[in-house]
């Protein structure tokens, strides 16, 4: 693919998955490469610089490669980790400048993060001047910022290096150099540390880098400039669009869950369906979907009632006289009574029939501690491996492959696990087998239609009780009282299945949406990459 071209499919790259951030990384690359500016015509050779499989690139044969330190006047560290205390630091003093002040290739002082004219006066060798290049030693390698009048004077802190080019290489030239992949992967292969990359004076010395003449330098620059420009305002378009798309998405939702009768929902509904190539191109609105879809089906607006259908109170009776005989059977424990619903508790009107309960007159917890060490072979499920929102169990291992030492509870076939910690990612799950789970989960035993309850669990009715509930700040967590307390809308068992089987229906057909949206992106994502590859 020609340069032509790939000017034409510029948009067209950025619509793929994360797009614009590819962009910018494939235009700095073309750029460093002369390939955005040199005429095809010139000659070119090709040197090995550190890139993937040690795959040569290709530069015109008019630019000098070498060590980075022969274009550069000084290269010289920051002051070394003690020489600043937190003593130091003062109110509207001098900035320093260390990596987390280098934001989108500019310096942001940080008023947390300056220094007083003592402390200045004595770490003076390390001040900044207009035209030095500060690069981070810690974290994301190549990452740089040119300092301008606006930051002359600054200090240079402990986690960064500073550049002072020669007069054949211009110090923003130099930042789209540090940034590139090929000069990255090659600070990155010099970095050390175990748990943090920190990049050496030496490696920054000794990086190999191709230098074009001065002129060509500032026509690169300007190039560059201009299609990161153009990068800017193609992401703020996407921004736009998707909190457009996210706004509408949401108020058409909102009118559907808030609709006042059945005319009002078939409106609304029909709505939706009119614009639902709009509404649903994206896989993230669907997740939104699934999630109205499970909030209208405890409402009873999924499904038609039946007035012929038993009312939910009888089977609540039947469900009490049974739970009254399994505590005098000795199989079930005596539950504490709770008092009844308030109507301030009540989060929304249900169809006539149905009954508002708390969770402990439709479910019981059956919290069973076991010793790991006796059941090794069985499985083990932990929070991790329930999947966020949809009540999908995930790939999980044996409790001896887990090599599992302290109890967990033991779950059997018919039941629901649920993960009280952190509610609001929603892990819960439906199991049909005996297994192990952790002492963070709660094996619940439901007495109305499982599947019903599953999504009643998962539905925004309930998460909106237990996250108000949660007890904790840095790990939120639903304690047994708080869960039994809960308000569930319980409808008549013949209603419970006819809304199980049209949730069914409907989460598959998101299924099918959801994967036809994601093939999209990925497909647009290889195009964005073989593009990438083949442009000359």
């Amino acid at each position: 693919m020609d340069l032509a071209t790939f000017y034409e499919r510029f948009h067209l790259l950025a619509d793929a998955p994360n797009g614009v951030q590819k962009l910018r990384e494939m235009v700095l690359q073309l750029a460093v490469q002369g390939k955005l500016t040199v005429p095809s015509s010139t000659k070119w050779r090709e040197e090995a610089l550190g890139n993937a499989d040690n795959e040569p690139l290709s530069f015109p044969n008019s630019w000098t490669v070498g060590p980075l330190e022969r274009n550069c006047a000084e290269i010289m560290t920051g002051p070394f980790g003690s020489s600043l205390h937190k003593r130091d630091y003062v109110e509207d003093g001098i900035p320093v400048v260390n990596p987390s002040n280098m934001k989108h290739n500019r310096i942001t002082a940080d008023p947390k993060m300056t220094i007083g004219n003592d402390t200045f006066e004595r770490l003076s060798r390390w001040t900044l001047k207009e035209g030095d290049v500060v690069v981070a030693r810690r974290g994301e390698m190549g990452r740089c910022a040119m300092v301008t009048e606006e930051e002359r004077g600054w200090l240079c802190g402990t986690g960064s290096l500073v550049v002072r080019t020669s007069t054949d290489l211009t110090p923003l030239f130099l930042t789209h150099v540090l940034r590139s992949s090929y000069v990255r992967r090659q600070l990155s292969s010099g970095a050390v540390g175990a748990t943090m990359s920190n990049l050496s004076q030496k490696a920054l010395r000794n990086c190999v880098v191709a230098v074009p003449p001065l002129a060509e330098q500032h026509r690169i620059v300007a190039k560059v400039d201009e299609l990161m420009a153009l990068c800017d305002e193609l992401e703020e378009r996407q921004k736009q669009q998707v909190e457009v798309r996210g706004k509408s998405n949401g108020a058409a939702l909102d009118r559907l869950l808030n609709a006042t009768d059945a005319d009002d929902f078939a409106r609304h509904w029909k709505r939706i369906c009119n614009h639902f190539d709009i509404l649903y191109d994206h896989p993230d609105n669907v997740t939104e979907l699934r999630k109205a879809i499970l909030q209208l089906a405890v409402q009873g607006k999924l499904v038609p009632q039946d007035p012929a259908d038993e009312p939910a109170s009888k089977l609540l009776e039947r469900i009490k006289a049974e739970k009254a005989q399994l505590v005098k059977e000795g199989k079930l424990k005596k539950s504490k009574p709770l008092p009844p619903i308030g109507a301030g508790e009540v989060p929304f009107e249900v169809p006539v029939g149905w009954e508002w309960v708390r969770f402990y007159s439709a479910a019981t917890i059956q919290s069973n501690l076991v010793k790991p060490e006796k059941f090794p072979n069985l499985p083990h499920v932990a929070p991790d491996n329930i999947e966020k929102g949809t009540g999908r169990l995930l790939e999980y291992r044996t409790v001896a492959e887990d090599g599992v030492r302290s109890s967990k509870h033991l779950f059997r076939p018919g039941q629901i696990v649920y993960s009280k910690i952190r509610p609001n990612l929603s892990k819960v799950v439906a199991v049909d087998f005996e297994g192990l789970c952790s002492a963070d989960m709660y094996p619940v035993l439901p007495h109305i239609d499982r599947a019903y309850m599953l999504n009643f669990l998962l539905s925004d009715a309930f998460l909106k009780q237990v996250v108000v509930g949660d007890n904790r700040v840095a790990m939120p967590k639903v304690n047994q009282e708080q869960l039994r307390s809960v308000a569930i809308a319980v409808p008549s068992l013949p209603a419970q299945h006819r809304i199980v089987a049209k949730v069914d229906e409907l989460m598959a057909l998101c299924d099918d949406l959801e994967s036809g949206l994601r093939g999209g992106l990925e497909q647009r994502e290889r195009l964005a990459a073989a593009m990438a590859g083949t442009v000359e």
